[in-house]
């Protein structure tokens, strides 16, 4: 029975070696935790702009999308497999990419490992045009993966951000309306950019109207009587002036409720965003000067203000 026994070990012994050179096998190279060995390295360009962390554009763009991957500086084992991996909004089932090299497809489904043909596995170069990923507004997270025959593994992730399309404004202005009953003229027009004369009978066609008929002049306004189809909101802290747009102007006076005269006394830096028959103009005010006496009259003040349209 010991002879059976002993006559059964060597082969034991072997199996179990097997398997721990197939474990090792498929172990991942601790090298790859040394920052001091050179790895594979691999390249991306979004629409011709690359090494960001994140790409931006807008729904409905067509992304051109390129991955280059070279062997290891110094001799580096050749390329062996390539993943692509992603997370977030806009996730595709299959993204095809065809190598410059051999002139192959390569097809990418959930990071599985693609091999790396013969022609590229020195100089593996991507490249694919794609009208599918921006579909919705949100982030998407993409991942490029290439180990080469070393085991020695290089990644580069990068996030697509998909947002609304926007229109910015084209011109910026500035106005001033003093107070309106002094000597200088107490009204402005932000369709003709010029302040407007009570005199001349015009007044009411002004977008901005001092209304400070008694008191101190604080800079109330009012919209021109003749302007049915014209009116405004007082936009919130959080609204950005500096970056405004169509849409977010359109977004803010929607949030609102549409006025035609100040109920509260305006502020410096309060922003207004007037409904001009349908066309948008974002008011911030800039100064309030009670005392201004530019007309060396009686009647002093004088508000200040830039707006975008």
């Amino acid at each position: 029975m010991k002879t059976k026994l002993f006559k059964y070990v060597p082969l034991a012994i072997g199996a179990i070696m097997m398997m721990a050179s197939c474990a090792d096998d498929d172990e991942e190279n601790p090298q790859n935790n040394d920052p001091t060995v050179p790895k594979p390295t691999v390249e991306v360009t979004v629409n011709g702009e690359s090494d960001l962390d994140i790409y931006e554009v807008t729904t409905g763009d067509t992304i051109f999308m390129e991955m280059n991957a070279l062997t290891a500086a110094g001799g580096g084992a050749k390329l062996d497999v390539v993943s692509l991996s992603q997370s977030g909004t806009n996730l595709s089932n299959n993204i095809s990419m065809t190598a410059s090299g051999s002139g192959d497809p390569y097809d990418f489904f959930s990071g599985a490992d693609v091999d790396i043909k013969n022609a590229d596995n020195e100089n593996l170069s991507l490249s694919g045009t794609f009208t599918n990923i921006t579909s919705s507004v949100g982030e998407t997270t993409y991942e490029f993966t290439v180990k080469d025959r070393d085991g020695l593994i290089t990644t580069n992730s990068f996030k697509i951000q998909v947002s609304d399309p926007t229109t910015p404004f084209t011109s910026t202005e500035t106005g001033e309306v003093y107070h309106i009953l002094g000597s200088s003229i107490g009204s402005w027009s932000l369709t003709a950019d010029a302040a407007i004369s009570s005199s001349a009978g015009n007044e009411g066609k002004a977008h901005i109207i001092n209304t400070n008929t008694a008191g101190t002049f604080d800079g109330s306004f009012k919209v021109g009587d003749s302007l049915f189809t014209t009116s405004f909101v007082k936009a919130t802290t959080a609204f950005d002036y500096a970056n405004a747009t169509l849409e977010s102007a359109e977004a803010a006076f929607t949030a609102g409720t549409g006025s035609t005269a100040t109920t509260t006394a305006p502020t410096v830096g309060d922003v207004y965003i007037y409904d001009i028959d349908g066309d948008y103009v974002v008011v911030k005010i800039t100064a309030i000067d009670p005392n201004n006496n530019d007309c060396n009259c009686n009647n002093t003040g004088k508000i200040e203000f830039e707006y975008k349209k």
